[in-house]
């Protein structure tokens, strides 16, 4: 959360456009999101029932944290409600863009009943419960599962195979941070929306730093 408003602060007191304040918050959500997600395909944390709901409730606080910043991120235009979920009127919906799907998907799978992952109906169960994870990512976690006292059972071999079977005939990495990295790097400068206009106004009325000037037209050269 200290991060969070940190990097909220720091926008907001260099009068960053919105549409870049939206770009930056998003693009280090989505970054904090595959990095957590990575941690426990390569290391297998947070992979028992009990730690999984830790993290679950763990990410819960730092989305609603992002939320109640949104404003300071750009995502709420003067007029807007301010509500989480939503920016009101005239205002630009926060509803994606400030969340962890990846992680929370993950201690889903993590957390879920393993036989409903294969068999007639896991793809409708997989639509409902992970996704955004590939048949790579599942095996992965699944393989990593461990049991306790809240979830005792292993998983059974079968449902390992055929997860490994299904991942074998996939295309895709199978970690995440790279690929959100490389995406980052390839949006450029955002779109500006019609929300923006009036801010930019304002941050363009402002006069210029003396450096940016040719040394001729400086008062203190």
């Amino acid at each position: 959360e200290e991060a969070l408003e940190a990097m909220a602060s720091r926008l907001a007191d260099d009068d960053v456009l919105p549409c870049v304040r939206r770009t930056v918050a998003a693009n280090v959500l989505a970054a904090l999101d595959a990095a957590l997600l990575d941690c426990m395909l390569r290391h297998g944390l947070v992979c028992s029932f009990d730690a999984a709901l830790e993290c679950k409730n763990a990410l819960a606080l730092a989305e609603r944290c992002a939320h109640r910043l949104a404003c300071d991120f750009g995502f709420v235009a003067a007029g807007g409600d301010g509500g989480v979920g939503g920016a009101g009127e005239g205002g630009i919906s926060v509803t994606n863009e400030l969340k962890l799907p990846l992680t929370r998907q993950a201690c889903d799978v993590i957390m879920m009943e393993k036989f409903m992952l294969v068999g007639s109906a896991a793809q409708e169960w997989r639509k409902q419960i992970c996704p955004s994870l590939t048949s790579k990512r599942i095996h992965r976690l699944v393989s990593h599962f461990t049991p306790n006292a809240s979830a005792p059972e292993a998983v059974e071999p079968e449902v390992l195979k055929h997860l490994l079977l299904e991942a074998s005939h996939e295309d895709g990495a199978l970690y995440a941070l790279e690929d959100v990295m490389e995406s980052a790097q390839r949006l450029g400068t955002p779109m500006a929306s019609v929300e923006d206009l009036q801010p930019s106004l304002s941050y363009l009325s402002h006069p210029p730093p003396s450096s940016s000037l040719p040394i001729s037209l400086r008062t203190h050269p």
